[in-house]
């Protein structure tokens, strides 16, 4: 019977290290700390010849609510609406890529996280301040309610807000 209460007890605490794992956001990833303010998004689709094209920009300010990614050094993304935290996130980050022009006029760092078809770029031209682009096809992977059309490819842009 000790030997059962063993085996269940180590395996509720296996499964509550597997559930709590999350990546320290340190090195290049220490860029993405911080809450930054959705600007502007491009929906593309497929045009006739299988190449991308974009059908429509949405601005921020053409829409009511405010859209905030979060960052936290502990390694969680929370998303928020008007300042009320709708949803939060451990990260794991499946791939790191960062170059830069060679000559110094821009720098990118690329990070694919939880093992979906999701990645945020960290884009900063000189001295000016970074932009964070999110792309996914998917709007609801992270972002529920989310103004952008369900079955359509986008690439939104984002601006440090603090």
């Amino acid at each position: 019977m000790k030997a059962k209460k063993l085996f269940y007890l180590l395996a509720c605490c296996v499964f509550l290290l597997g559930a709590c794992k999350r990546d320290k956001l340190d090195g290049h990833k220490a860029q993405l700390v911080g809450r930054w303010q959705w600007s502007y998004t491009w929906v593309s689709a497929y045009d006739d010849s299988g190449g991308v094209t974009t059908i429509d920009t949405m601005y921020a300010l053409d829409y009511n609510d405010i859209y905030i990614i979060e960052f936290e050094e502990k390694g969680i993304m929370a998303w928020y609406k008007n300042d009320k935290k709708i949803f939060h996130k451990n990260l794991v980050f499946d791939s790191e890529y960062c170059f830069d022009s060679g000559s110094g006029l821009w720098s990118e760092c690329r990070y694919q996280i939880n093992k979906e078809q999701f990645y945020f770029t960290v884009h900063q031209y000189m001295d000016d301040p970074p932009l964070l682009i999110m792309n996914s096809n998917y709007n609801d992977t992270f972002f529920p309610d989310f103004p952008i059309p369900e079955d359509e490819g986008y690439v939104s842009t984002f601006t440090k807000a603090d």
